[in-house]
C-alpha cells in the first residue's frame, strides 16, 4: 500500500518530528530512557511508502565502514547477547534516523514552528519541575532526585540535567538550521537555552562545551572575533558565561562546588583533582578518554561492545589517572562509544560526514564546533536530534549541499 496523499504525509512528518524532539517521554511504557516510538513510527511509514530514504554518496560510504566494523565487533564479544542486541539496534537507529531526516529536509518537511513549540515545551516543564519536582515521572524514567533548591540542576522532560543541557542545544542548532542560520530570528530562544543549560539544567558538563566550543572557536578564528559582526555575538556569549560563572558562585552550584576544591597553583594536582573530585564527571570523562587510549593503544581494532569496563583496568593500571575506574559497560559518551567500538572504520566514517561541513563556509563553523563537543558528553547514539541535526547540515532548508552534485563531480 502507498500513500501520496501530501496532507497525511506532511501530518506523519510532524509526528515523526515530534516524537523526535521528545526521545525520553516514553510514558514508562518501556524500560529504558529512550523511547522507541520514534524508530516504530518511521519503520511504519517507510512500509507505506510515506517516508522514503535519500542517502547521498558519503552517508552510503559510511554506512558501509560502519557495517564493516560492527561486523569485526559482532565477533569479538563475550558475554551477555544484550549487548550486542543494544549495539545493533543503537547503530543501525543512527542510519535509520539519518536517511529519513535527509529525506524530510529537502522534501522540507521538518517544520521551524514544531521545534519551537518543543522548546516552549521544555522550558515549560522545567519551570514546573521548581515547584513541582516529581511531575515529570509520569512522562520520563528520571534517574535522579531534583532538588532545584539543593544545587541540583532541572531534567525537565529528559532523566537527568545533562540530557536538558543536551537537548537546548541540539534544538537550538535546528533552529539555526530551519531558519538559515539567521540567528536573529530566534534570539529569545537561543537566549533562553543557554539560560536554561546555565541556570536550570546547571549541568558542568554541557557548561564545559560550551566553553570550550567558545575557546577552540576563538583559537582558529581569532581574525573573526575582532570583526565587528562576530564581536557583537562573542560579547554577548561571553555576558551569559560570566553571568553563570557569577550565577554559580552566588547560589554554590556543584560546578562552583567542585572548582572550589581545585588548586591552580599546582597544574598535574589540579588536573587530577578536577577529574575524580565529582563521581558523576569523572565517569563522563572516563567513558570518552578510555575509548581514544585503547583506539590508539589497540592500533584502532574495533572492541567488544561490552569490553569498556575491562579496557577501563587495564589503563587505568598503567597510567593510573582516575582515582575509581568506571565499573560500567554502557558508555556515557557517544563519540566514546563510536570509537571504541567502531574503531579506525567509525573514524574514517566521521571525517567523512564531517570534514564536507568544515568546508561549506554557509555553516558556521562554532555551530559544528559546538556539536561536535556535544557528543563527547552523554548523547545515547540511537537519540534522533543528532543524525536529524547532521541531515539538516547537509539537506537544510537555504542550506542544499548537494554531495552526489558537488563532491564527487570529476
Amino acid at each position: 500500500m502507498k500513500i501520496n496523499n501530501y496532507n497525511v504525509r506532511a501530518n506523519l512528518a510532524d509526528a515523526f518530528l515530534i516524537s523526535a524532539l521528545f526521545p525520553f517521554v516514553s510514558f514508562n511504557l518501556t524500560p529504558f530512557d529512550t523511547q522507541p516510538f520514534t524508530l516504530i513510527l518511521g519503520i511504519i511509514c517507510l512500509i507505506f511508502s510515506v517516508f522514503s530514504f535519500h542517502i547521498n554518496k558519503l552517508f552510503r560510504i559510511s554506512f558501509v565502514l560502519v557495517l564493516i566494523a560492527l561486523f569485526i565487533s559482532s565477533f569479538l564479544m563475550n558475554g551477555e547477547i544484550y549487548y550486542l542486541i543494544r549495539a545493533l539496534y543503537n547503530f543501525f537507529s543512527f542510519f535509520f534516523f539519518l536517511f529519513l531526516f535527509s529525506d524530510l529536509f529537502r522534501k522540507k518537511l521538518v517544520k521551524n514552528k514544531l521545534i519551537i513549540i518543543s522548546n516552549y515545551i521544555y522550558l515549560f516543564f522545567a519551570f514546573l519541575q521548581i515547584y513541582f519536582p516529581t511531575i515529570t515521572s509520569i512522562f520520563v524514567r528520571s534517574r535522579i532526585e531534583n532538588s532545584f533548591y539543593a544545587g541540583r540542576g532541572l531534567s525537565s522532560l529528559t532523566p537527568e540535567p545533562s540530557h536538558l543541557g543536551t537537548i537546548s542545544i541540539l534544538i537550538s542548532i535546528l533552529l539555526f538550521i530551519t531558519s538559515g542560520y539567521r540567528f536573529r530570528k530566534n534570539i529569545f530562544l537561543h537566549v533562553f537555552n543557554i539560560f536554561s543549560v546555565i541556570a536550570l539544567s546547571r549541568s558542568a558538563s554541557i557548561v564545559l562545551v560550551l566553553i570550550i566550543g567558545f575557546l577552540i572557536f576563538g583559537i582558529f578564528n581569532i581574525y573573526k572575533i575582532f570583526n565587528f559582526k562576530y564581536l557583537k555575538f562573542s560579547l554577548i556569549y561571553l555576558l551569559f558565561i560570566f553571568s553563570g560563572i557569577f550565577y554559580s558562585i552566588t547560589y554554590r552550584t556543584r560546578i562552583f562546588r567542585i572548582l572550589e576544591n581545585v588548586d591552580f597553583q599546582n597544574i598535574k594536582e589540579s588536573l587530577f583533582i578536577l577529574i575524580n573530585a565529582d563521581r558523576s564527571i569523572s565517569m563522563r570523562l572516563q567513558h570518552f578518554l578510555i575509548p581514544l587510549i585503547a583506539f590508539f593503544r589497540d592500533f584502532g581494532i574495533p572492541h567488544a561492545f561490552n569490553g569498556l569496563y575491562e579496557s577501563a583496568k587495564a589503563i587505568n593500571l598503567e597510567l593510573n589517572i582516575f582515582a575509581i575506574p568506571t565499573s560500567s559497560i554502557k558508555f556515557m559518551s557517544f563519540l566514546g562509544d563510536w570509537i571504541y567500538s567502531l574503531g579506525i572504520f567509525g573514524v574514517v566514517a566521521l571525517f567523512i560526514i564531517f570534514i564536507p561541513l568544515f568546508n561549506d563556509k554557509r555553516i558556521p563553523s562554532f555551530l559544528l564546533i559546538t556539536f561536535i563537543m556535544l557528543l563527547v558528553t552523554a548523547v545515547p547514539i540511537s537519540t534522533p536530534l543528532v543524525p536529524a541535526v547532521i541531515s539538516g547540515f547537509y539537506h537544510g532548508n537555504d542550506n542544499p549541499l548537494n554531495i552526489n552534485k558537488n563532491q564527487f563531480k570529476k
